[in-house]
């Protein structure tokens, strides 16, 4: 999301497929709702097609990245190690 580019997720395991579902919510890619394994070299390919076309996708992830890098992540990440 920080690169500003749609992304493709194909979850594995664990987190990877509420990252998956968020992605799908939110309109900046194509998250698939089932295990990698799964996934199609004609369905990725599909993917590849709709994230690297759509305007619409390809604004919103423009936006998104705008907000993370403005969070300031990595001064925020030194806070919390500091503490510990």
């Amino acid at each position: 999301l920080r690169a500003g580019v749609p992304t493709i997720i194909t979850p594995i395991f664990l987190d990877q497929f509420c990252h998956s579902k968020a992605v799908n919510i939110i309109g900046v890619g194509i998250g698939y709702p089932y295990a990698f394994q799964k996934v199609t070299a004609q369905s990725l390919a599909q993917s590849i097609i709709q994230v690297t076309t759509s305007d619409d996708m390809i604004q919103k992830s423009k936006d998104i990245a705008k907000h993370v890098r403005s969070e300031g992540g990595k001064a925020a990440a030194a806070n919390v190690i500091e503490k510990i």
